[in-house]
């Protein structure tokens, strides 16, 4: 009846204290039994007063043997320091200082400042002498918004407080107003602060972290993953994530217009930075060459990636991407995955790389690049000091000593503007172009193909260069206008004006202010000598592949070795495409006029019409009174006048009404 045990240490300086209402004694075993409740209290003093926060224990059906040991199989209640717990079944062993509950364990931990810790497990292990406590085969520990669940799991001690958790095949979450988070690990290391706030967690291998807001939801994997976490209100909210080994992290938009857009960055070592609070992504960077991959759910948008180094991104509120920036990248845009057209991959490099996307969406604005930077798009290709890209006008802008090329040719200027949609860019400052020939295996009979440019005015087996202010280049560059101070040759052929436009697919060229065009006069079989050359200025200029016509307006000036043609407007004629792109043929309409000017004479001729015949040099007046007036010869008039240059003959037309008429100077 009534009996208290004292279980004396080895140090003689305290005992456990064992207290029953009845008890049996079993001389056979030298055990003793209490079938009543039993109150065990550890590590009482042996003198002086006991100090509060003994730990005790609670139970019935207790037997202790010869050793001390004290063993249960019922129910029973922990009260300790800086808790309380339960289980069923229950072993103390003061020589060890090991408790073990057997069964259905739960913890409640306090420690001053912060969040109680609950721990529960299917067993427990005490062990005094290491400070540890260890948890089988499973254990959930969970503090405020806080959890981890795992297998065998060792929580360390420090004082009386808990200062690490280790957990196998674990993972653990913390559920924010605005965010979940979850991760799991093979192996979980969980540093507890001196107030009991997580500081720390390190899982590996197979490491993963989930975080999902309203608006997006964020996986990282990785071979080892360190969480740090900041206490804020005696809660721990994470701060810093640090993957290491194949790191990924996939971020999927599950809002907006848009929701489903995937992102993904791939690097052997990726940070994760937490804005104040830990439920929203700061800034995520790679300490190591990384990949990213941005996957849309629209089948009709472009899938993009970018390899680099040093990348960094930042986020908005909401977990919405805001900037990214890199060095030393590539990118690669695959076409639509349902395109009404063929559309060719897109790359570029550059040393340096930032994008900027939409707060609300998600969506990339706009994509900058810079220092050596290239382009390439199936065969056309480009450089430039720099280079931006607007998506939703799906529009490159390139700048400093930008310059495109193709197998059909090249551009470059200050500034370029491509437009991938339409294939239509823009040149500007400085403009320079060269537009070579086709294949000649490809040219069909006489030269004529509708790619191959002009054969007449330009032409098409003959490289056309080409500068101005400005140029545009569209429809599949079968229109090209260049405006400002516009020069275009080929060869002996030059054209100048203030705006010239090639529209390939109409097989015409139009120049439009301050017209200046020279053509090389090279007959065939003609002997070698200095080259002679036909010039002519006018207002504007059509010229049309059909009939070979180059019709000038506006006021138009031709001149040539020795001979001046004026008019109001002026036809010329090309000679075929397999000749070189002489003039063969030209007529001056309105108040026309030619001047011939030789060492000892002037021949001048008016009228409303002046046609001439290069081969035949054959100069025909009509229509207005022509006249032909001749220095040294006097002056004709007639209906019509036929003057050949080469053998000084003229021909004179008259009729009833208007005869002709002669004035011969004498000599």
């Amino acid at each position: 009846e009534h009996v208290e045990l004292h279980l004396f240490h080895e140090n003689g300086k305290q005992y456990d204290l064992v207290k029953s209402a009845h008890a049996q004694f079993r001389q056979a075993d030298r055990s003793l039994y209490s079938d009543g409740e039993v109150e065990i209290i550890l590590g009482v003093p042996a003198e002086g007063p006991p100090p509060g926060g003994l730990v005790s224990i609670h139970t019935s059906g207790v037997t202790f043997d010869g050793q001390g040991k004290a063993v249960t199989e019922r129910p029973a209640t922990f009260l300790f320091e800086n808790g309380d717990g339960r289980a069923v079944g229950a072993s103390y062993d003061p020589t060890a200082k090991e408790l073990l509950m057997k069964s259905e364990v739960e913890l409640n931990w306090h420690s001053p400042g912060s969040t109680p810790l609950h721990i529960e497990a299917g067993q427990l292990s005490y062990k005094e002498a290491l400070s540890a406590i260890l948890l089988y085969p499973w254990a959930r520990l969970e503090q405020g918004p806080a959890r981890i669940e795992g297998g065998d799991t060792i929580v360390t001690l420090e004082n009386g407080v808990i200062r690490r958790v280790e957990s196998q095949r674990a993972k653990g979450s913390a559920e924010y107003p605005k965010q979940m988070l979850e991760y799991s690990a093979g192996h979980l290391v969980a540093d507890v602060s001196a107030d009991g706030a997580i500081e720390k967690v390190v899982g590996e291998p197979d490491a993963r972290l989930v975080s999902t807001t309203a608006g997006a939801r964020t996986t990282i994997t990785t071979a080892r993953i360190d969480l740090e976490f900041v206490s804020l209100d005696g809660e721990s909210v994470l701060k810093r994530a640090l993957a290491s080994g194949r790191g990924v992290v996939e971020s999927r938009t599950t809002a907006g217009p848009a929701p489903g857009d995937t992102r993904i960055l791939r690097s052997e070592v990726i940070e994760t930075l937490m804005r104040p609070g830990g439920e929203e992504i700061e800034r995520v960077e790679t300490h190591a060459p990384g990949r990213i991959e941005l996957i849309p759910a629209a089948a009709s948008a472009r899938r993009r990636s970018m390899d680099g180094e040093r990348i960094a991104m930042n986020y908005a509120a909401g977990n919405q991407l805001e900037t990214l920036q890199a060095v030393n990248v590539s990118t690669r845009t695959e076409p639509p995955a349902q395109s009404p057209r063929k559309i060719a991959v897109v790359q570029t490099w550059s040393k340096g790389l930032r994008a900027s996307f939409s707060s609300k969406t998600g969506q990339m604005q706009r994509l900058e690049q810079w220092e050596d930077f290239r382009y390439e798009e199936g065969s056309r290709q480009a450089r430039a000091g720099s280079a931006a890209f607007e998506p939703d006008l799906n529009r490159m802008t390139l700048q400093a000593n930008a310059r495109v090329w193709d197998p059909s040719g090249s551009t470059s200027a200050e500034t370029i503007r491509l437009e991938q949609e339409t294939g239509r860019f823009t040149a500007e400052g400085k403009v320079a172009s060269t537009r070579l020939p086709n294949d000649p295996a490809r040219q069909p009979a006489r030269g004529r193909n509708a790619d191959s440019g002009l054969t007449g005015l330009v032409e098409g087996n003959q490289p056309v260069q080409a500068t101005a202010d400005r140029m545009i280049s569209e429809d599949g560059q079968t229109r090209i206008r260049y405006l400002g101070r516009a020069v275009l040759w080929q060869k002996g052929s030059r054209v100048q004006a203030d705006e010239i436009l090639i529209d390939r697919a109409q097989r015409r060229l139009v120049a439009s202010g301050s017209v200046f065009t020279e053509f090389l006069d090279q007959e065939p079989g003609k002997r070698a000598g200095p080259p002679e050359f036909t010039r002519i200025r006018a207002a504007r200029l059509v010229y049309t592949d059909a009939g070979r016509l180059a019709h000038y307006t506006g006021g138009a000036a031709l001149t040539r070795p020795n001979l001046k043609v004026n008019g109001r407007e002026l036809r010329a004629w090309l000679a075929e495409p397999d000749e070189p792109s002489r003039v063969e043929r030209f007529r001056a309409d309105g108040q026309a006029r030619i001047e011939q000017v030789l060492p000892d004479r002037t021949r001048t001729g008016t009228a409303e019409q002046a046609e001439y015949l290069a081969l035949e040099e054959k100069l025909i007046l009509r229509g207005g009174d022509p006249q032909f007036v001749d220095s040294l010869r006097g002056a004709t008039r007639g209906v019509e006048l036929t003057y050949f240059l080469n053998d000084d003959r003229l021909l004179v037309s008259g009729q009833a009404k208007q005869p002709a008429f002669s004035r011969i100077l004498r000599r």
